[in-house]
This record gives C-alpha cells, structure tokens and sequence, in this order.
C-alpha cells in the first residue's frame, strides 16, 4: 500500500493467502486476518485505548471463539506442511486473542484482581510455553 495507494487490497490479501495458507484455506485465512485485524486494534488490550463495554468484548471474544475452532480443523485437514505450520502459526495467533478478550473481560466487569492477574499469569506462561516452530518435519 505504501508503494501503491490505489493497489487492490481484496487482491493482494487473496495472493498473501494464497501464498501462506494455500488455495484450499485461503478463503478462511483471510476471514480469521481480517477478523484478527478487528478485533485486536478495537478490543484486546492495546496500551492507551479505552476499555470497551463488557457487551462488545464478549461479541468479539465469541467471534475469536470460532476462528480457535476452525482454524485448527483446517490445519489438521492440511497435507502441504508449509500450508499446516503457517496454519497453525495462525490458530495459536486466534487462541492468544480470545485468551486476552477473557482477561479484557474479566477488567470490564470488575471481577477480582487475583482472578485477572491468575488469567495473565496463565497466558504469560502459554506464551512462554508455546514452541516457535507448531510441527516437526521429520
């Protein structure tokens, strides 16, 4: 975009799918891009942006709720390891989301500090937890 302005993005989005995530997925892909894109600028916990109403994170955690499910049925259904891992790679992006939407949640309604801070906890040790690499190619 910043060489083009006036590129298509509908275009290059499909030719970035069709690249990473392979013409099978590449449909699916971008709707979990463009859902990813949404919700994580709007509603995750981005530093200085307004807390949004607990109504609004639920609704997005629910849409997170269905990438965490369809994206991984894809992956398993997948036999190109590159289009898999990449995959992969995307429902763990997914899984980190609505896990954030949770603790989003838990702030917008006032629930405990320990319950908050038990749920970071949580997710800090599944990111650390997390391999880099989402299959092995032996």
């Amino acid at each position: 975009m910043a060489w083009d302005p006036d590129a298509d993005v509908d275009a290059l989005v499909k030719k970035f799918c069709d690249a990473r995530y392979g013409v099978i997925s590449r449909a699916q892909a971008a709707v979990v891009l463009l859902t990813l894109q949404d919700v994580t600028r709007n509603t995750c916990s981005v530093p200085h942006v307004a807390m949004k109403p607990p109504q609004r994170i639920e609704s997005d955690r629910a849409r997170m709720g269905k990438m965490c499910d369809a994206v991984p049925r894809s992956a398993d259904a997948e036999n190109d390891p590159s289009f898999k891992y990449n995959l992969q790679r995307l429902g763990l992006m997914c899984t980190y989301a609505h896990r954030d939407l949770e603790i989003q949640h838990l702030r917008a309604t006032s629930a405990p500090r320990e319950q908050i801070v038990d749920k970071a906890t949580a997710l800090h040790a599944w990111v650390k937890s997390t391999p880099t690499t989402a299959y092995s190619s032996s």
